[in-house]
């Protein structure tokens, strides 16, 4: 019983713990950046990766300052900013993307970070995206 009950216990509270950790980290990312220095709001290069669940591939784009990239006449996406090695730790990246859908609606405006792709705000049940790289031009 006490086994089952471990178990139980691995299941439901574990990833919720988890997860609360992801957010804390999130939420203190957000405070960061506001007077983060690193912030490059004008000329930089944004690669995120588009993944698609339904046919399980993927493809890359690279997005630009306020330039709009489509993807499959699904998603049209826009980079306002980015940040490389934020904290100066290698790798550790972020993108503020908007996401619109084939009907115009904005349905994501947020950070996606490169260390917690799990956190970033972007829910779809066809696509993911995912930060790749940041490079300041």
């Amino acid at each position: 019983m006490h086994n089952f009950i471990f178990v139980l216990f691995l299941l439901f509270v574990s990833p919720n713990l988890a997860k609360g950790q992801e957010l804390d980290e999130l939420a203190s990312f957000e405070e960061q950046v506001i007077d983060s220095p690193s912030i490059i709001t004008d000329k930089f290069k944004l690669k995120v990766r588009i993944l698609e669940s339904y046919t399980d591939t993927h493809e890359d784009l690279v997005l630009y300052p306020e330039q709009s990239e489509v993807y499959r006449n699904k998603l049209m996406i826009t980079a306002s900013s980015c940040i490389p090695d934020h904290q100066e730790i290698p790798g550790n990246d972020a993108g503020f993307i908007t996401v619109r859908n084939d009907e115009g609606q904005t349905i994501f405006s947020g950070w996606l970070l490169k260390s917690f792709p799990g956190v970033s705000g972007f829910q779809h049940s066809l696509y993911n995206i995912l930060i790749m790289s940041c490079e300041e031009l």
